[in-house]
């Protein structure tokens, strides 16, 4: 797992160092809030923070988890009795990348699967 963080890492800082700039600066004429938003079940929260963690220096370091959306760095924006529809717009239209961690967890989750399918659906649509 360790090479799969490094090899994200590299990716991602690969493109700051080619001069193309950090990627939360990209152009696009439609800038959205999160450049990239994670979805995962819980059981694999602790893999997903990692991955999150490694993304960090390819958006700046700390202030880059504006740009990322992993529910832990951005609880406050979800909380409540409409946390679903929440993240439903965060993955629909708030976010240029959809990273999907899909394993045997993610299928056995009725939120998870049935959030995927609707934003693939929606996504694909556009």
């Amino acid at each position: 797992m360790g090479s799969e963080l490094e090899a994200i890492a590299r990716g991602t800082s690969g493109r700051t160092a080619a001069g193309l700039g950090p990627m939360s600066n990209t152009d696009s004429s439609r800038r959205r809030r999160f450049a990239i938003a994670l979805s995962f079940p819980g059981e694999r929260r602790e893999y997903v923070e990692q991955v999150a963690n490694a993304l960090l220096p390819a958006f700046g370091g700390e202030q880059g988890k504006s740009r990322i959306f992993y529910d832990a760095w951005h609880e406050g924006l979800i909380i409540g009795f409409t946390s679903n529809r929440k993240l439903q717009s965060i993955y629909l239209t708030e976010s240029d990348l959809i990273v999907p961690f899909f394993c045997q967890d993610y299928r056995k989750k009725k939120w998870c699967e049935g959030s995927w399918g609707h934003t693939f659906r929606f996504r694909q649509a556009r």
